[in-house]
């Protein structure tokens, strides 16, 4: 890439009012003036590359700090998920405890009441069992009453059949 110099530089070199040094001739002071030309055309065009290697150097500069906090963003979105792995992980364990303690509040419950059920159907069956022996001695006694009653009724049917059959064979006897 070929740059044109400062036009005042160039303005300055080729100005006319100067008067070469004694004893040079035409030829040499083109030759130098051209010299100066092309080594001027030169720091232009490294005057251009410096002036794009800094806009890239700048460049650099805004995007290495873009990165910079980019990756500063990344470290408090990583340490901010963390956090909350940490919390969820917390929050778990707490949920585990608190399930666990549910259930053996439960457990107890469900114990104290199958012992109080126990207790009730024990309790029940020993009043069965009493209401049993009741009805038992109830229906024996009115058994024993009723044998009673038929043993009496059955010794008066034999008294007096005794006393019929008696009276039967004393009339057929004579």
């Amino acid at each position: 890439m070929e740059s044109h110099p400062d036009p005042s530089i160039r303005s300055d070199v080729e100005s006319p009012a100067e008067e070469s040094p004694a004893g040079e001739e035409p030829r040499d002071i083109l030759l130098r003036r051209d010299a100066c030309l092309s080594l001027l055309e030169r720091f232009a065009a490294l005057e251009n590359r410096i002036l794009d290697r800094l806009d890239c150097l700048n460049e650099n500069r805004e995007l290495s700090g873009l990165l910079h906090a980019r990756e500063r963003e990344l470290v408090q979105k990583d340490t901010e998920i963390e956090k909350l792995r940490r919390d969820l992980v917390y929050q778990t364990r707490l949920l585990e405890k608190e399930f666990e303690e549910r259930l053996r509040s439960y457990q107890d419950k469900m114990a104290a009441l199958e012992k109080q059920f126990q207790e009730r159907v024990e309790l029940e069956r020993r009043h069965f069992d009493e209401r049993l022996a009741m009805e038992q001695r109830f229906w024996s006694d009115k058994l024993d009453q009723e044998k009673e009653t038929f043993d009496r009724k059955l010794a008066e049917a034999k008294r007096r059949e005794s006393f019929w059959q008696r009276l039967v064979k004393m009339m057929t006897w004579s």
